[in-house]
């Protein structure tokens, strides 16, 4: 590139923040991009009065309070001059963006993805793994598997809004839902599907595009997650080549970013519905039902002669 691009990070809301090196910051990937000639600041929208100038992509990872109408404002003049926005965004809240994104036809679930199909060793049916992704040349050849600890879904307006161009990225499975009781899921109670909760696969990611004009356009990225992004789960699995991807594309930049070589610090082993009927049957129930044979036989034996 000719020049060095620039992302700013959204604060002031809770968000993960760039500086914070602990498990659920987002340290990690600020490093990556500055690795990849990428220029990467906090941007605190409160004290100023527009988007900078200079921002070719803006982030906002995991708000927890919600935005001034004043930094909706700043954040819609920006994407109505072609600007680029991720939004990554946890269960339980929508810190104020549910109109805003609304406007490009992008919905907000209320729930929590639950997915029988996936599990990872030391997660749980709220963490799905995704290995669904768009038929697009930006994802063409993607076959890593994701990891979205406690996702939601993100949902598209049946209506389709004028000038607004829109598709999902990356899905669950078929098995999967969104629940909405939160506290019979965290209690541990048998949770099942009803009629007022949408059924899988279910979009974790989806993109809008928004014509402004015949020249421009702006593109708004929406995850249903947040900790995706956070230096806890940034390398496990195929999460960071997809949030690298995904910036990629949106910013037009070809194959400009790599992924370097250093090994990930957590590998999830991923069941299936078979290997954990394998995990169960096995230890729990065959192995100890042949011994218990074994002993029956042995004391017969012992017993008749």
């Amino acid at each position: 590139r000719d020049k060095k691009m620039v992302i700013y990070m959204v604060t002031g809301h809770g968000e993960r923040e760039i500086a914070h090196e602990h498990k659920s910051g987002i340290s990690q990937l600020g490093s990556d991009l500055a690795l990849n000639d990428f220029e990467v600041f906090p941007l605190l929208l409160m004290r100023l009065n527009a988007v900078p100038r200079d921002a070719d992509l803006v982030v906002v990872a995991g708000p927890r309070k919600s935005f001034l109408e004043e930094e909706l404002a700043m954040l819609r003049a920006y994407l109505n001059k072609g600007g680029k926005s991720i939004f990554a965004l946890e269960p339980g809240g929508n810190a104020g963006l549910r109109g805003f994104l609304e406007d490009y036809g992008i919905l907000l679930d209320d729930g929590i993805i639950v997915d029988r199909f996936s599990s990872v060793s030391g997660g749980d049916d709220t963490s799905p793994v995704v290995t669904t992704y768009a038929d697009i040349p930006a994802l063409k050849n993607f076959s890593y598997a994701t990891f979205f600890p406690t996702a939601r879904a993100v949902l598209i307006r049946e209506d389709p809004l004028p000038g607004i161009e829109i598709r999902w990225l990356a899905r669950t499975s078929k098995k999967s839902w969104s629940e909405l009781d939160f506290m019979a899921l965290f209690d541990g109670l048998d949770v099942s599907p009803d009629a007022l909760e949408h059924q899988g696969p279910l979009n974790v990611a989806v993109l809008a595009h928004k014509e402004i004009d015949k020249e421009t356009r702006s593109s708004l990225m929406v995850f249903g997650d947040a900790d995706f992004l956070s230096n806890a789960y940034l390398n496990v699995s195929g999460n960071k080549d997809l949030v690298f991807a995904c910036i990629d594309m949106l910013l037009g930049q070809g194959s400009s970013i790599t992924i370097d070589n250093r090994i990930a610090q957590d590998k999830p082993f991923i069941l299936t519905p078979l290997h954990r009927m394998m995990v169960f049957w096995i230890p729990v129930v065959i192995i100890p039902s042949l011994m218990m044979s074994a002993c029956i036989a042995v004391f017969w034996m012992r017993k008749r002669t």
